[in-house]
């Protein structure tokens, strides 16, 4: 019998779904193929952990999701790391314009700062 239970991200699964301890991390894409993405705490588990860490993939997230064959230790894969990752910033001082909220208008126009 397949046991396929509702999960959530950082959720814990506990009960008789396996024989041994399984640390499952789970990622999605949204058709067939793409790429899988680790935060580094994830990797450092994988590394960790490499015997009950398990990569599970499920594609065509999108329309019919489909789960893949779970992957036994991913840290064995060639992983590489991604060093430049875009920010974006707003300074604090751009928050503190004083605000009117004006009535009988739309939601985006019941915000605006006094310079407006």
């Amino acid at each position: 019998m397949v046991v396929e239970p509702a999960i959530r991200e950082g959720q814990v699964l506990t009960g008789p779904l396996f024989s041994k301890l399984r640390l499952i991390e789970i990622k999605g894409l949204a058709v067939a193929t793409g790429t899988i993405l680790l935060t580094p705490n994830e990797r450092r588990v994988a590394e960790d952990r490499r015997d009950c860490y398990w990569l599970y993939v499920v594609t065509h997230c999108a329309s019919e999701p489909q789960l893949q064959e779970p992957i036994e230790n991913p840290a064995r894969f060639p992983w590489y790391e991604v060093t430049q990752v875009a920010h974006y910033y707003l300074s604090v001082d751009a928050l503190k314009q004083p605000v009117e909220i004006r009535e009988g208008q739309n939601t985006a126009e019941k915000w605006k700062t006094r310079d407006e």
